[in-house]
């Protein structure tokens, strides 16, 4: 599929090309780094399930909590960020304010005094 739409077309092409180097370069680099190191468990390690695939309940449950501890901290940065933006935000306009009252009383002394 991805050859015919980009047949004849030099800039899909290259763009193919580089999504390409880009996507899939780093991944083949890291299964040859594992097949060199002799470490094919890496390449086929498979996730623990619940149903006794290696996890036990306590593990389990020490990721649920470690996910909702990392959720919660999620969004109190989330809601800090917001704060800041916010404040930015009014500062921001307070600035654009003074900068059109600026320009008025620079309007203003220019009708009264010209260059």
């Amino acid at each position: 599929p991805l050859a015919k739409e980009v047949e004849g077309n030099a800039m899909k092409i290259k763009e193919a090309s580089q999504r390409l180097e880009r996507d899939i370069t780093p991944l083949a680099k890291e299964v040859e780094r594992a097949l060199d190191q002799g470490n094919r468990e890496e390449l086929f390690y498979q996730a623990p399930n619940a149903s006794g695939g290696g996890a036990d309940a306590s593990d389990l449950e020490s990721l649920i909590s470690n996910s909702d501890s990392m959720l919660r901290e999620s969004q109190a940065l989330a809601m800090e960020t917001e704060q800041i933006g916010n404040a930015t935000l009014g500062q921001m306009g307070r600035q654009r304010e003074q900068l059109q009252n600026a320009n008025t009383n620079l309007d203003a002394t220019m009708e009264v005094a010209p260059p």
